[in-house]
């Protein structure tokens, strides 16, 4: 029984291992490149991100003019305060229907260039972490290696279990015991010491997915709102090219302006609605699209517990409402937290190490799997390990009950699979 058992689980281990491991490899390169950022973005873009610091910057509004004045065809979108006395001001603006940033000196008003959202390198690398460059479809794929990826890690925790083995080939690998064995130590033994980061790396990513996550943050995420709304989620502000506001917001209602006159007040007046407020990071701040729109301030960062959210009235420059971290109820501030992980952010350069090697491990635990395979594999066949005879006990679909309850579209790929498995297992 015990036998059937551990046969059955190795095959899902294994035809589900052959379904995620070429996902698995490109998300973990992905989001490698991802982790350093802060890093790579001033040494890829130097002329367009570093400035020499001066004793006193440009008026923001002053900076946006700049850009209006360069391209009056544009639409300004967003605007980038620099966080470091050594960064340029990033403007974010719409001209074509194409999302573009110019970045300007702050002390000189210098335009210092511009580019397409689209062709930033990292923009195409959160393009293919997040869909895989084919849009919705690749959305769900994504989330659905990430589910099948934590059954994989259940699965491989029972078959590496030591069932009388003390420490060879459980907690180090076997040398000189042949090619099939090393691949098979190797495999386990770095999946087992990598098993609580790899868990945290997949859970804490499931919040940015199209289906799961939308649907988590629809029943968790509730806040009070402001006394005028409209009908626009704040998740409008947010696309693939740049986060602007936290994802737990994302279901916030965006209120509305009183339209009271012509002109706005100056983005200099709305930018002293964050004074006297202890922020760090990075500030967001999206411009209104309506006449009856708001500015939204977003300042969010390594220290989720510091982020804030604000909705200022584009004519008086009242804040609308304003959404605090201690606001967030406790399943979205778990979240935030988790995301904050998973981006390397939340504990410096430590963070960014530990995420970084656990992705170095997820590829060499799909590499190694691959090995284990083609070495095990019996000429022209298959190699899939053999069907057990006996039913699966309940507590077995049990798990899979509750797995497909927890990650919807692993329900729905288990009619797929069972499938598969009856047209393999008649060849």
């Amino acid at each position: 029984m015990k036998k059937d058992l551990y046969a059955r689980i190795w095959r899902w281990h294994f035809y589900a291992g052959l379904f995620v491991i070429p996902f698995v490899i490109i998300l973990a390169v992905t989001g490698s490149i991802y982790l350093f950022k802060p890093q790579l973005d001033p040494v890829i873009y130097p002329k367009l991100l570093t400035v020499s610091p001066q004793e006193k910057s440009l008026p923001a509004a002053e900076l946006v003019n700049g850009v209006r004045k360069e391209f009056p065809n544009a639409e300004v979108s967003a605007y980038f305060p620099p966080s470091k006395s050594d960064q340029s001001v990033a403007v974010g603006f719409v001209e074509a229907n194409v999302n573009k940033t110019a970045y300007l000196n702050p002390y000189s008003g210098e335009l210092l260039g511009s580019m397409n959202d689209q062709d930033h390198y990292q923009n195409i690398t959160k393009k293919i972490h997040g869909d895989l460059l084919i849009g919705t479809w690749g959305d769900r794929l994504v989330e659905l290696v990430a589910c099948w990826s934590i059954i994989l890690l259940i699965s491989g925790m029972y078959l590496w279990w030591p069932r009388g083995r003390k420490f060879a080939g459980v907690w180090w690998v076997r040398l000189n015991a042949g090619k099939r064995v090393f691949w098979r130590d190797f495999h386990s033994v770095i999946a087992i010491y990598s098993f609580v980061f790899i868990l945290l790396l997949l859970v804490t990513g499931l919040p940015w997915t199209g289906f799961w996550g939308e649907k988590y943050a629809k029943v968790w995420n509730h806040f009070p709102q402001a006394t005028a709304t409209s009908n626009v989620p704040t998740a409008v502000l947010n696309n693939a090219s740049v986060q602007m506001v936290p994802w737990a917001v994302e279901t916030v209602p965006m209120p509305i302006s009183k339209v009271v006159q012509s002109e706005q007040v100056s983005l200099d007046e709305v930018l002293k609605s964050l004074q006297g407020r202890d922020l760090q990071g990075s500030i967001k701040v999206a411009f209104p699209k309506e006449l009856d729109g708001v500015f939204t301030i977003s300042q969010f960062g390594a220290d989720p517990r510091k982020s804030v959210t604000l909705y200022i009235d584009q004519y008086s420059g009242q804040v609308l409402q304003a959404i605090p971290f201690a606001e967030h109820g406790t399943f979205a501030k778990a979240v935030e937290f988790g995301i904050s992980l998973h981006q390397g952010e939340l504990f410096g350069w430590v963070n960014q190490l530990i995420a970084f090697m656990t992705c170095l491990a997820l590829i060499l635990i799909c590499i190694s799997g691959l090995m284990m395979w083609w070495k095990r594999r019996p000429s022209g066949k298959f190699g899939a390990p053999p069907s057990p005879e006996s039913k699966s006990p309940y507590w077995f679909i049990g798990f899979f009950i509750v797995m497909s309850v927890l990650f919807p579209l692993v329900g729905a790929s288990l009619v797929a699979v069972l499938v598969l498995d009856l047209i393999i297992s008649k060849k």
